[in-house]
């Protein structure tokens, strides 16, 4: 049973939260630290390939709306979504609420685990 007080969704989302954090790709190696390792970064805690599960330091910080525009209309062509502002829209709502669950993270003292079905 997840612990619901200290668990954030992402939906679909967290891939191009991902690629707007790093250089548009889902590399965890691609742009700049502490950005690049929100989502894919960190520590790799299970290695099959029907889960991505990884321990991530929370180290995210508050991120405009016109920095995160930006970076979504430079994403690259192999971006599997169809770009638009509803995907955008989409991504931004899911993407507020991670600072604040980061920040929470830190100031508590708790790691932060990413995880995704593939």
């Amino acid at each position: 049973m997840w612990d619901k007080d200290n668990t954030l969704e992402t939906d679909k989302a967290w891939d191009a939260i991902h690629r707007y954090l790093s250089d548009g790709t889902t590399d965890f190696r691609g742009g700049s630290y502490p950005l690049n390792i929100c989502i894919l970064g960190g520590t790799q805690l299970y290695r099959e390939e029907d889960y991505i599960i990884n321990y991530v330091p929370p180290a995210l910080t508050q991120i405009s709306r016109s920095w995160f525009e930006e970076k979504y209309w430079q994403l690259p062509e192999d971006y599997d979504c169809d770009k638009g502002e509803e995907d955008l829209d989409y991504s931004w709502e899911y993407f507020c609420p991670m600072v604040e669950f980061f920040e929470k993270a830190a100031r508590e003292g708790k790691p932060v685990i990413f995880t995704v079905d593939q």
